[in-house]
């Protein structure tokens, strides 16, 4: 994973997609996890650790296809942004009048 400036000078996160089989175990009937990792092609161990999951829009990678980290906002970010967003339309508002 590096870190690169994108056009708008933001830092991203950018790695390299890598399909891998997993050994999963069950756990308590109800909870699933994961034993080992080993690659597709040649069946060489992954450690666990250090290993970022795609777990939404991964759909048609392939091997090194280039991957950017998008952190999810919290909820309380999205509120504040919001309100900026709103505070700033008044203000404009007032403005014109």
């Amino acid at each position: 994973m590096k870190t690169e400036k994108n056009k708008e000078g933001k830092e991203e996160k950018i790695g390299k997609a890598q399909i891998l089989s997993a050994d999963i175990g069950l756990r308590d009937r109800e909870h699933v996890e994961v034993l080992s990792l080993k690659t597709r092609e040649k069946k060489e161990p992954v450690p666990i650790e250090g290993t970022w999951f795609i777990i939404k829009g991964g759909h048609g990678l392939h091997d090194d296809d280039p991957v950017k980290l998008e952190e999810e906002e919290k909820e309380s970010d999205k509120e504040k942004e919001k309100e900026k967003e709103a505070d700033q339309k008044k203000s404009e508002h007032k403005e014109k009048d």
